[in-house]
């Protein structure tokens, strides 16, 4: 709305710019011919109700002031909106180099990790489907890893494999996005987290919170609720802060007699294994000090 309104001024007011020169420059050319006049005033009385050809002449001064005062009015408002327009401009510019998008990195995603972003096609698994006899399943491809189910050393063994470490250092010009406002540790490392890492913990810890009989606990059982209920609201905002747009379809299923949703929708995503690869070149492998050490 904005561009088009000042896009609409700036045409009227060139517009009036234009006519009103086309009139400056008549006018000038009689100023040109008023020494002739002149010269031929004794010769030629020219007359209209007491106005002589000097009177016309002082008119005609006065209308030129007026015009340029009109001229250098015009002039400015045109200045004055090509920059507010070149600002709105600079301003639009600005914001986009600033959120270049989902496949280039957001302003407020580590820079240093923006080169490890790369998009891929990716078809969603481990979706409910019924069988022939309307009992309902999960369906896997083989050979994929498992990351839920029945606890057993391999699903914890994906795991481990998926989140290899929850902290990054950063040294040097990598450092510089968050130099300030995170822990340096004495060697100049500083320690941060991405945020994608951390919200996969919350969704083992969930996982392992369903099966505290195997597991364990974390910790009291008033510090392990707040744990599992920071990590449940952690990942409703990260999911809705994403907010991703696929779109979920329906089909008709014979073995249920209904409607069933399609859950292999294919996806574009962000290549997880190269972000993988990128935070274990840097995962930080020493101590997180406590107070006083």
């Amino acid at each position: 709305m904005a561009p088009a309104y000042v896009t609409i001024l700036l045409y009227s007011t060139l517009q009036d710019f234009a006519h009103i020169m086309s009139l400056q420059t008549d006018r000038l050319l009689l100023k040109d011919q008023l020494p002739t006049l002149e010269d031929n005033r004794r010769k030629h009385v020219i007359s209209c109700d007491r106005c002589s050809l000097t009177d016309r002449c002082e008119q005609d001064d006065a209308h030129s002031t007026s015009w340029y005062r009109r001229l250098a009015i015009l002039l400015s408002a045109t200045c004055i909106l090509l920059g507010l327009s070149v600002l709105y401009l600079y301003h639009q510019i600005s914001e986009c180099s600033l959120d270049e998008g989902f496949a280039k990195g957001m302003s407020t995603e580590l820079p240093a990790a923006k080169a490890a972003i790369q998009l891929t096609k990716h078809r969603f698994t481990g979706g409910l489907y019924f069988d022939e006899n309307g009992r309902v399943y999960r369906h896997m491809f083989k050979g994929q890893p498992q990351y839920v189910g029945i606890p057993s050393p391999a699903i914890d063994d994906a795991w481990a494999q998926l989140i290899p470490g929850l902290y990054e250092n950063l040294v040097g010009s990598e450092a510089a996005f968050v130099a300030g406002r995170t822990w340096q540790d004495p060697d100049g490392r500083y320690m941060i987290g991405l945020e994608v890492m951390h919200t996969l913990h919350c969704v083992n810890f969930i996982r392992k919170a369903l099966d505290v009989d195997y597991y364990g606990g974390n910790g009291t059982a008033h510090s392990h609720r707040l744990h599992t209920d920071h990590c449940i609201d952690h990942i409703r905002q990260f999911v809705q802060c994403h907010a991703d747009l696929t779109p979920l379809t329906f089909s008709w299923s014979d073995e249920k007699d209904n409607i069933v949703a399609d859950w292999d929708a294919l996806h574009t995503c962000r290549n997880f294994s190269k972000i993988q690869e990128w935070a274990v070149d840097r995962i930080r492998t020493q101590p997180i000090p406590h107070h006083g050490g």
